[in-house]
C-alpha cells in the first residue's frame, strides 16, 4: 500500500511539473512572437509560426509578404504594444500538443495617400469598425492615422519530432481547420481560462 500511495504521489507531482512547463513554454513562445511583431523581425516571426501555415510558399516570399502587408506605398502598420491576456487548458493528442491564448495588441494604421487622404481614413475605419467593433477603432483626420485595439485568438503546437512550440494564427480559419483536430479546437475554446492579471 506504501509503494502504491508513493508511485501516485510521483505521477501527480509529474503531472504538474509538466503542465507548469508546458504553460512556461507557452508564455514564452508567444511574448516572444508579440515582440518579435513589435520590433518588426520577420525572421523570427517566420521561425516561430507552424511551418505547415506556409507550406506551398518559400521562406522569402513569406517574408516579404509580411513586409508588404505592414509598409506599403498606400500605408504603414505600427504595433505600439501587445501583450498576452490568457491562456488555455494543454491538450494532448497523439504526441503533439495544442493550447490557445488570447492576445491584445495597440496597433496604429497610417495613411500614405497624398489624394483625398480624408476619405481613404473614412473608407478604412469602416473596413476596421466591422473586423475589430466600433468601440475598438479611433479614426484621427488630424493625423491621418486610425488607431486599433486588437484583440486576436491564436494557438500554439507543440511538435514532438521539432520538441518546440510553434504559433498559429486563429484568423486564418482554413489553417486552423487543416492543423487542429476539430474536436480539440472546440475543447480549447471550453478549457479557456479567465484573463491573466
Amino acid at each position: 500500500m506504501k509503494y502504491f500511495l508513493i508511485i501516485v504521489i510521483g505521477l501527480i507531482i509529474s503531472g504538474c511539473s509538466t503542465k507548469s512547463t508546458d504553460e512556461s513554454e507557452i508564455r514564452k513562445t508567444i511574448e516572444n512572437y508579440l515582440e518579435c511583431t513589435k520590433k518588426e523581425d520577420f525572421e523570427c516571426l517566420y521561425s516561430l509560426t507552424h511551418p505547415r501555415s506556409f507550406e506551398s510558399f518559400t521562406k522569402q516570399q513569406v517574408i516579404t509578404d509580411v513586409q508588404q502587408g505592414m509598409h506599403n506605398e498606400n500605408y504603414d502598420i505600427i504595433v505600439k504594444s501587445s501583450f498576452l491576456d490568457s491562456i488555455s487548458t494543454v491538450i494532448p493528442f497523439n504526441e503533439n500538443k495544442y493550447a490557445m491564448v488570447k492576445t491584445k495588441s495597440n496597433i496604429i494604421w497610417v495613411s500614405k495617400q497624398a489624394s483625398n487622404p480624408n476619405e481613404t481614413l473614412v473608407q478604412m475605419c469602416s473596413v476596421f469598425s466591422d473586423m475589430y467593433g466600433k468601440q475598438n477603432i479611433k479614426c484621427n483626420t488630424v493625423k491621418n492615422q486610425i488607431d486599433i485595439r486588437s484583440n486576436e485568438t491564436s494557438y500554439l503546437i507543440y511538435e514532438a519530432k521539432d520538441k518546440k512550440w510553434y504559433v498559429l494564427s486563429g484568423s486564418i480559419e482554413k489553417n486552423v481547420v487543416r492543423l487542429i483536430p476539430r474536436t480539440i479546437k472546440q475543447n480549447l475554446q471550453k478549457l479557456h481560462k479567465p484573463s491573466i492579471e
